[in-house]
């Protein structure tokens, strides 16, 4: 026992050596070089009132063309010949099946990580919400925020990103936490928001954010697969690998959950999920995006979307802002007297002259995708649509 608890403190002080020694270069600058335009406006292209964006915008190209995801929990695709061109379809393509058992990963799911294969095949990831307020009895507090668990779970797509496929439950978990959903609950826990999935060193990276719950610290958290097929090869950086391994607390017995936690990265660069991430060619340096209000030293914050580097996934330079601009729901919006009237999340980096068949480099200039929520009385609503932003990407970064 005494040894185990020395591997322990190694390992949680390598992982503070780590936190403390941030990447030492510097993310190159994102400069706005157009006008913001729309893609999907909701009041005009939404085939139904739910129909709205609720997550990045992912891209990847299909037989005939580009299919975009960004949508809410009912997953519908824009499709066509490029990115310039895009059609909204009312078909559904993917959609959780509510289901009132936690133990079947398939509550609501929003298709958030689509990854395209060139047999024709998508893989996705999918940030799956178990509501337990939605469902009498499961969970005592009764209220969305305490009774949210989240997973992430998979599906697979057979006729190039069209319609999309859930594994039976016993297959479907990729990252949840290892204990038994808890009816008592009083906060929300798990992994969330993934973002794009980037190919790298013959393995699949992603980057996601956990919530503060029990052993769980709160942060981002990287995650590694060789095998997207396979739910059970993928594994989270552990603070000196990628070791920790996830496991399904409802079909085997748990005998030490702290193996099956991830250890954050970029402690003190990342106050909010990270929302796209790609590789920018020129520096060879991994971007990931960021909206978020940065609290300044002598106090207040910047509202903003911001980009931080690095060359290995785990050490991240200071963020750098994108754009100043307000942000989710702006702290300082007055509802007797609102001085905006929207705002923005999700950014995401997608260079459409990308020879990836999954848009995951960047290189000279792409567009920013944000959603932009038109506020009423400073809360958000349905009205939230995509737009996106011509941007150009310096060079340099370290």
């Amino acid at each position: 026992m005494q040894i185990r608890h020395l591997a322990v403190v190694a390992v949680l002080l390598l992982a503070l050596v780590r936190a403390a020694a941030a990447f030492d270069g510097a993310a190159p600058a994102i400069t706005l070089i157009g006008a913001p335009e729309p893609v999907f406006e909701w009041r005009e292209d939404a085939c139904e009132p739910n129909d709205f964006v609720d997550a990045p915008a992912r891209a990847f190209r299909t037989a005939d063309g580009v299919r975009l995801f960004a949508s809410h929990f009912a997953a519908r695709a824009m499709s066509g010949p490029d990115g310039d061109h895009l059609t909204h379809d009312c078909a559904v393509a993917f959609r959780g099946a509510q289901s009132s058992d936690p133990a079947e990963f398939s509550d609501l799911g929003w298709l958030i990580s689509p990854y395209a294969l060139s047999d024709g095949r998508v893989f996705t990831l999918v940030h799956n919400e178990f509501q337990g307020h939605r469902h009498r009895g499961v969970c005592a507090a009764g209220e969305y925020h305490p009774c949210w668990e989240n997973t992430i779970t998979w599906a697979m797509s057979e006729d190039d990103g069209s319609s999309f496929q859930a594994p039976p439950p016993e297959r479907r978990l990729i990252a949840g936490l290892p204990w038994r959903y808890d009816r008592n609950r009083d906060r929300p826990g798990g992994y969330f928001n993934p973002t794009n999935i980037v190919a790298a060193d013959g393995a699949w990276y992603v980057l996601a954010w956990a919530r503060p719950y029990r052993d769980q610290r709160e942060g981002v958290c990287v995650l590694r697969t060789t095998r997207l097929d396979d739910p059970a090869s993928w594994r989270a950086w552990d603070g000196a690998g990628y070791g920790a391994t996830f496991v399904d607390p409802n079909r085997q017995a748990v005998a030490d959950p702290a193996r099956h936690l991830c250890a954050p990265v970029g402690v003190g660069v990342f106050r909010s999920a990270p929302s796209s991430l790609v590789r920018d060619e020129a520096s060879g340096l991994f971007l990931a995006l960021q909206a978020s209000n940065m609290p300044e030293p002598g106090g207040g914050s910047t509202p903003g979307i911001w980009v931080s580097a690095s060359r290995d996934l785990v050490d991240w330079s200071p963020r750098r802002l994108v754009w100043n601009v307000p942000v989710w729901g702006p702290r300082d919006c007055d509802a007797r007297n609102p001085t905006v009237d929207w705002s923005v999340s999700y950014p995401s980096l997608i260079d459409f002259d990308s020879p990836a068949l999954n848009f995951e480099t960047v290189s000279g200039t792409a567009w920013l995708y944000f959603t932009r929520y038109r506020l009423d009385a400073c809360a958000i609503g349905k009205d939230r649509s995509l737009w996106r932003v011509r941007v150009q990407i310096g060079e340099g970064g370290g």
